[in-house]
């Protein structure tokens, strides 16, 4: 890894550092550079260099809630509370154990994730054979909540239920923009629902 990468969390003044390449030696800001956006950073490579060899500049952490309602900003602040009362909001209503889950009278079968948006609300059903058997606010790239869920549905249901099967409905809301979801939830659904010996 380049040692020359400037590591900055996002309340620093990052936006007026002078960044220097090391190899071609372009300077700028990392605004001017080749900006690059994670899961939890945002980075900075060097816009003259070749794509695949471009050095790696600097990396901006995205601020956690925590951070962002500690910050100076209002706005931040307003928007980091909005976000903490919508967790709150779904920790309350989400599946949490196999007790929530009634019984499903059938000695096989495979439950179905499903999507629909009513009064503005995204909202996930858990369906067997059209019954709904629970629903919870949908979570945009919810893929790892779908591992979740499947965890605490084999746990309720054991060998009889073989799979948790995302409708079309639901993939835009569970996979996101994140390239590797879709794998993601059909690894978990390989795993989570092999047979049991």
């Amino acid at each position: 890894m380049n040692r020359m990468i400037k590591h900055f969390k996002y309340h620093d003044d990052w936006q007026s550092v002078e960044l220097e390449c090391p190899k071609c030696h372009w300077k700028g800001k990392f605004s001017e550079g080749a900006v690059g956006y994670r899961r939890e950073l945002k980075d900075c490579c060097c816009p003259r260099c070749d794509f695949g060899t471009s050095p790696m500049l600097a990396t901006v952490d995205y601020p956690t809630l925590d951070e962002t309602v500690a910050s100076s900003n209002p706005a931040d602040v307003q928007y980091a509370k909005g976000l903490q009362q919508i967790r709150q909001n779904f920790d309350a209503a989400k599946l949490v154990s196999k007790d929530q889950l009634p019984e499903v009278d059938s000695p096989s079968f495979t439950l179905t994730w499903d999507f629909i948006e009513f009064n503005g609300e995204a909202i996930t059903f858990i369906r067997h054979n059209g019954r709904l058997l629970f629903a919870e606010p949908a979570s945009w790239e919810g893929y790892e909540r779908f591992e979740e869920v499947c965890k605490i549905v084999r746990e309720k249901y054991g060998a009889r239920v073989t799979d948790l099967v995302p409708t079309p409905a639901s993939e835009l809301y569970l996979y996101g923009d994140r390239l590797s979801s879709p794998d993601f939830v059909k690894t978990a659904r390989q795993t989570i629902f092999a047979r049991m010996e």
